[in-house]
C-alpha cells in the first residue's frame, strides 16, 4: 500500500465514536497525523462522505472533528477494513495536542537507537 499522506503518521489505539445511517458506531484507530486519521471499521464510511468523529487524545476528553472520507480498504495491514480521514478544519488545541504525541513518539523512537 503506498503512502497516501505528506504529514507523519503515528500507531495510535483508542476509540473513535461517528454516526452513520442513523447508527451510533464505536471503531479503533490504528493511526494519525496531524492532518486525519486510519481507524477500522466493518461498516465503512463513503469515499467522499463527511461526518463527525469524537474520539479522546492526550488531555483532550470527548473531541469532537468533521472529517471528510479520503480512502477506503477491505484490508489493511492487520487484515482488517478501515477508512482513512482529514480533518475539515481542526481546531487548534486539537493540532497541538497531536503535535504533542507525534513529538512524543518521535522521542521515544529516537532514544531507541
Amino acid at each position: 500500500m503506498s503512502e497516501r499522506r505528506d504529514t507523519t503518521r503515528i500507531p495510535a489505539r483508542f476509540e473513535v465514536r461517528y454516526i452513520q445511517e442513523g447508527d451510533f458506531l464505536i471503531s479503533l484507530s490504528n493511526n494519525i497525523s496531524i492532518d486525519g486519521m486510519y481507524f477500522h471499521t466493518e461498516e465503512p464510511l463513503r469515499v467522499g462522505e463527511i461526518t463527525q468523529l469524537s474520539f479522546s487524545i492526550g488531555d483532550l476528553i470527548g473531541e469532537t472533528v468533521n472529517v471528510q472520507v479520503m480512502w477506503v480498504t477491505k484490508r489493511d495491514e492487520t487484515g482488517r477494513p478501515g477508512v482513512g480521514v482529514r480533518f475539515i478544519d481542526p481546531p487548534a488545541h486539537l493540532q497541538e495536542e497531536i503535535l504533542r504525541l507525534i513529538n512524543r513518539v518521535a522521542l521515544i523512537d529516537s532514544d531507541s537507537f
